[in-house]
């Protein structure tokens, strides 16, 4: 389907690329900074201020999804973040967009992935935004399945593609442990 040749060593090219950008570096550090001083999602204060740096960085535009800061935040506070986040439970991203009145796939998934990646150096969770989605395509061994994921809300089954897409191009759990954020670097840097 495509003539991409993904390997280990391009990612880390990728992932060194975004961590010495001048800009993005910095804020990727940023995130990781606020995030070890907040590491709880207890309290509408630290979530909300967790939410904002995020939405700012990542370009989540969550102003223009029409919802506010202390809603996102009370919902992320109520539905046991920390436990789940920390243990992998992918159904998370798909948890915070069904609650929420706008469909917030972007965020939701960035959200998971920081915590997850930041504060217990686990790689669960994959972005899905739309620099993923429009060249995933690209690096796709065979026909995407992926036209409903966004609109089911089925974070689950993008989340498993990306695993197995890694796992096609010999990019394993079990030789790379962070391999979906360097996956995401290299998507997102290539064709930023």
């Amino acid at each position: 389907m495509n003539n991409i040749v993904l390997r280990s060593k391009d990612l880390h090219e990728a992932h060194n690329d975004v961590l010495s950008d001048d800009k993005y570096g910095k804020e990727y550090r940023l995130i990781e900074d606020v995030l070890k001083k907040y590491p709880n999602n207890k309290t509408i204060e630290d979530v909300a201020c967790k939410i904002a740096v995020i939405d700012f960085t990542n370009s989540t535009n969550l102003r223009q999804n029409k919802i506010n800061l202390y809603t996102l935040a009370k919902i992320i506070t109520n539905i046991n973040f920390d436990a789940k986040v920390a243990k992998g439970d992918v159904s998370l991203v798909s948890d915070i967009i069904r609650r929420c009145p706008v469909k917030l796939y972007s965020f939701a998934s960035k959200y998971c992935c920081y915590h997850n990646t930041f504060l217990y150096n686990r790689d669960d969770y994959s972005i899905y935004d739309s620099v993923v989605k429009k060249h995933l395509p690209e690096y796709a061994t065979e026909k995407l399945p992926a036209s409903k994921w966004r609109k089911n809300f089925n974070y689950e089954t993008f989340n498993q593609y990306i695993g197995d897409l890694l796992d096609e191009y010999g990019i394993t759990a079990a030789t790379e442990p962070q391999r979906r954020r360097l996956f995401d670097h290299y998507v997102w840097y290539k064709n930023k």
